[in-house]
């Protein structure tokens, strides 16, 4: 064919230049990789441009960040003694001490009802008291308006510490020595103390999802090339073919990166996965070159027209192979959510970059003097001729056609309904491992306090109204009592809960000096005057944004009747488990609207392709299955729709019908020939059948690593894609050689 003709000279004439670009393009990759970084806010996993952030913005500028704050819990059988209190005491004092702490919020800081300067808990390390008297102390913090339910737990065993950092950090790494000096006297304190320390927050969670996206990153992408060379060894069975094979999609995941730090995209929770996914993706084209090449050799071709005559021939397949893969990626692109837009782009540029690495550096590494030990010798490796293949070993391939693809029908119809079924879900801790000790102490939390995630009510009052006018305070007693009939939130805490230490009627003056003479930074965390503003915080559960969405839904109905209650006040409920919940539903709508998308391009592509309507849609069958099959799976093996499972649907969409188009390139090919349509089917299997299998094997090994990861969401996330790529490998071997003996014309071109 002219092209063919063209694609050959190239290569033949044009490798010095093809040399060069490969080192000019791996110098610039360098110095992007060099530019990477690492994603600092797991918030921006889901951040959107939207009203809703902005809400939860504004609310950080006004009142400050929540987000800088530890939770440190302090536990202990016996916490209101002589020994409790004073190692308590020594504890603040050891965290105020560190550098980088801003300030340690604590029941210490409360002051007896009626007073500012007599404090709840005595800073004495006089003589033991009384039991009595210690009773005494801790009944009055459990009653106590600003401790009991906040940070005191019910059985007065647990107390809550709020370590504030300095809010100046640019980078999780300039806050990693702080956090791990904490630890360091958390440890301190549990081999010297009666006290039982753990810590968690925000901060401890960004440091350990940022430590566990790296020590993954590495682990994958090493364990994806180990395992990825071993399979090509096994199909080689010679270690210069595996050197080859692995060069140039090393190539391929080395440039994606340096894209990467050049584009200026930090690697987070997402596209941590590229470095593994180009990695495998590659390996697929470069195995279907290296066969072709190696059987070239072993009939006598010499080194250069063989890789010339190889890229000749799948350069096409390959290609649309790679564009259907990044269509499929580039879908995301369409997402709001802008950590998913990303990943979106930066895989799809990626998928492109492993496909020019794959179809330069192979070629380019066959002709040079390697190429000469891809095979032991040209007679040790004789090329199998399919035509004279024994055919009988596949002939069941032809029987029961109808019965196979109703059987795949018939799988698609029962499945479809299951994914509507499913319930998304987004956890805070979603790239922490299992068993952390991070996660741990939120668990402790939820059952000391009531809840380890805030969610703010933000409340406006009336223009000319004042902060303790008789209406402000009516509306807020009020919102208080709408709060505590809410089951699964903690006790509310606003500036009421500051009023209410003065006991007794008190005038409006009485209670202005009283504000007056409380401590400025603990009182701007509740109000703002200026802004005509107050902030009433609860504690919710770490139990999943599915779990917390109906409570928060009910709350945002009870908010509505309350500002209708009370005309003039506005209300607003915001945090970011709030946020993320919101932005979850519009994730999920906005992937499956892109899933949609990518699928009706994909069979247009392969329409336009193969110039045959009946083609694209008979491609729809085989790479159904796999998606509907794993929305089931996820149904009945009882998990939750979460981001990384909803992008693995978009993702397999891609790299499944990989396997179709190099079956259906193949089959054109031995029907341009002349072959009838069942010997072509036979002659299509028993020549690519093969290599399907050792791509996919490949391909599922390279995402199998992630199963060793201690990340839940991760190793549900490699499940689901090896299991779409075993069921896409089975449709495409089984359901797409039935569809074609059906609906192909018996004896014309299809």
């Amino acid at each position: 064919m002219p092209q063919q003709s063209f694609v050959i000279r190239f290569y033949l004439n044009c490798q010095p230049h093809l040399w060069l670009a490969v080192a000019v393009v791996s110098v610039v990759a360098a110095f992007g990789i060099a530019r990477l970084d690492f994603e600092d806010d797991p918030q921006n996993l889901y951040r959107q441009n939207n009203q809703d952030f902005a809400d939860l913005e504004r609310l950080q500028d006004e009142f400050g960040s929540f987000d800088d704050e530890l939770l440190v819990l302090a536990t202990s059988d016996d916490l209101f003694s002589y020994d409790g209190l004073s190692d308590f005491r020594e504890l603040i004092q050891k965290l105020r001490e560190i550098d980088g702490v801003n300030g340690v919020f604590s029941m210490a800081d409360a002051r007896r009802a009626g007073s500012l300067a007599v404090p709840l808990i005595p800073f004495t390390r006089a003589a033991p008291a009384t039991p009595d008297r210690y009773s005494k102390i801790k009944q009055d913090a459990r009653n106590h308006p600003l401790v009991g339910g906040h940070f005191l737990s019910m059985h007065s065993d647990t107390t809550l510490l709020l370590v504030q950092l300095d809010g100046h950090w640019p980078t999780i790494h300039a806050m990693a020595p702080v956090v791990n000096r904490l630890r360091n006297v958390a440890t301190e304190f549990n081999r010297n103390s009666t006290l039982r320390i753990s810590i968690s927050g925000m901060p401890v969670v960004r440091l350990d999802s940022l430590a566990s996206v790296q020590r993954e990153q590495l682990k994958f992408t090493v364990l994806a090339l180990i395992l990825s060379s071993i399979i090509s060894w096994l199909v080689f069975r010679h270690i210069i073919a595996v050197i080859v094979a692995t060069m140039a999609p090393l190539a391929g995941t080395f440039w994606a990166l340096g894209l990467m730090g050049w584009l200026g995209v930090e690697i987070n929770g997402f596209n941590m996965l590229l470095p593994t996914l180009v990695l495998v993706v590659g390996f697929t084209d470069s195995l279907h070159l290296m066969v072709d090449i190696r059987r070239s050799l072993a009939g006598g071709r010499a080194c250069k027209q063989a890789a010339a005559n190889a890229a000749a021939r799948l350069g096409p397949a390959c290609f649309l192979t790679s564009l259907t893969t990044a269509i499929g990626f580039g879908s995301l692109g369409l997402s709001r959510t802008v950590s998913i837009r990303e990943f979106g782009w930066v895989c799809a540029c990626g998928t492109v970059l492993s496909f020019l690495a794959v179809v330069i550096v192979i070629p380019l590494l066959a002709s040079s003097p390697l190429g000469r030990f891809l095979v032991s010798s040209p007679s040790a490796s004789p090329p199998r001729d399919t035509e004279s293949f024994p055919h009988k070993r596949l002939a069941w391939l032809l029987r029961f056609p109808r019965l196979r693809i109703m059987a795949a029908l018939v799988a698609i119809t029962v499945c479809a309904p299951l994914p509507w079924q499913l319930t998304p879900d987004v956890r805070t801790t979603e790239a922490i491992p299992e068993g952390s000790e991070t996660i741990q102490t939120l668990k402790r939390c939820d059952r000391a306090i009531g809840g380890s995630l805030p969610v703010f009510v933000v409340v406006q009052w009336p223009e000319g109204g004042e902060l303790l006018s008789r209406e402000t305070l009516v509306a807020l007693n009020d919102l208080h009592r709408v709060l505590e009939a809410n089951a699964e939130l903690s006790r509310p805490l606003s500036i009421l809960n500051v009023l209410q230490m003065m006991p007794g009627s008190r005038s409006v003056a009485e209670l202005e000096r009283f504000l007056q003479r409380f401590p400025p930074k603990m009182l701007q965390r509740f109000v703002q005057r200026d802004l005509r503003k107050l902030l009433v915080s609860v504690r919710i559960p770490d139990v999943g944004a599915a779990a917390t969405q109906p409570t928060l839904e009910q709350l945002e109905a009870d908010l509505a009747r309350f500002e209708t209650r009370h005309a003039g006040f506005h209300v607003k409920l915001t945090g970011r488990i709030v946020v993320a919940g919101r932005n979850l539903r519009q994730i999920i709508r906005d992937l499956a609207r892109s899933l949609a998308l990518a699928a009706l391009v994909i069979v247009g592509v392969l329409t336009l392709v193969f110039r045959s309507a009946l083609i694209g849609l008979l491609s729809i069958i085989p790479n159904t299955l796999p998606l509907v099959v794993n929305a089931a799976l996820l149904q009945l093996c009882g998990f939750s729709l979460q981001l990384t499972s909803v992008v693995t649907f978009s993702l397999c969409l891609g790299i499944a019908v990989d396997d179709t188009i190099h079956f259906l390139m193949r089959f054109r090919r031995e029907r341009q020939a002349g072959w009838p349509v069942g010997q072509a089917i036979l002659r299509t299997h028993a020549s690519v059948g093969f290599v399907l299998i050792a791509t996919s094997a490949i391909l599922m090994s390279g995402f199998a690593v992630i199963l060793l990861s201690a990340v839940p969401a991760l190793r549900l996330f490699a499940g689901l894609t090896c299991s779409a790529m075993l069921v896409a490998l089975v449709a495409d071997l089984l359901i797409l050689p039935a569809l074609l003996q059906c609906c192909a014309a018996k004896d014309k071109e299809s």
